[in-house]
């Protein structure tokens, strides 16, 4: 398929397949390590897709939805 078809695809892959949770409209806010620099958590936010009266679409955070993913 040709630009810009293409992304409009949802792809499956292997490790979609071996049972992978797929995260739609998400934000990462931080980035959570140990002392030694390896990656432990993050914090994320679930989006929202706004349309404002006169200014572009833009995503907003959800209030209340931000925590920690391991």
């Amino acid at each position: 398929m040709p630009w810009p078809s293409y992304p409009m695809l949802l792809k499956t892959t292997t490790s979609h397949e071996e049972g992978c949770d797929r995260k739609w409209a998400v934000a990462t806010n931080e980035f959570i390590g140990d002392e030694n620099g390896n990656l432990k958590a993050i914090k994320i936010v679930d989006l929202e897709w706004k349309i404002a009266d006169g200014r572009p679409a833009s995503f907003v955070e959800v209030a209340g939805s931000k925590r920690k993913f391991l």
